[in-house]
């Protein structure tokens, strides 16, 4: 493939690999865990897509400068790939933040309201704690909007 054609796919990926990430930061902020599942694989395909296509540009360019035609199209969906790329990283460190907040808020409720007494016993005294084997079971509920 000469190389104004592989600049031409290098860019139509870096847009289709955009669009992709700005799904995906979408998908986290609605809280839909399937749809960002469902866009892992065609992300996986792209990302593959795109290193090897950059790979061949740069074997066939061997130093040499780009094409002039379409190298403005690709220093721009090249910007805007790593604006996407930021922006998705940016969603999942909050994502996986507010996952970890979650979890450890979880775990304190559920051993602190387990080692609580409960009730009195005959002589007025509180009860103690049940042992850790015959503890009750903890409800809660989440609310899954990040």
């Amino acid at each position: 493939m000469k190389p104004q054609s592989l600049l031409s796919e290098i860019v139509l990926l870096s847009e289709r690999l955009a669009d992709l990430l700005d799904r995906e930061v979408e998908a986290l902020r609605s809280g839909g865990p399937k749809a960002i599942a469902a866009l892992q694989e065609e992300k996986a395909a792209l990302v593959g897509a795109y290193e090897a296509q950059l790979a061949e540009f740069g074997r066939q360019r061997a130093g040499g400068a780009a094409p002039a035609a379409g190298r403005d199209a690709a220093v721009a969906a090249a910007r805007r790939l790593d604006g996407a790329a930021a922006r998705n990283a940016r969603a999942l460190e909050a994502a996986r933040d507010v996952s970890r907040r979650l979890m450890d808020m979880i775990v304190r409720a559920a051993t602190g309201q387990q080692a609580q007494a409960r009730g009195y016993g005959c002589t007025a005294g509180a009860v103690r704690p049940l042992p850790a084997g015959r503890r009750e079971a903890v409800s809660i509920a989440l609310d899954q909007r990040l």
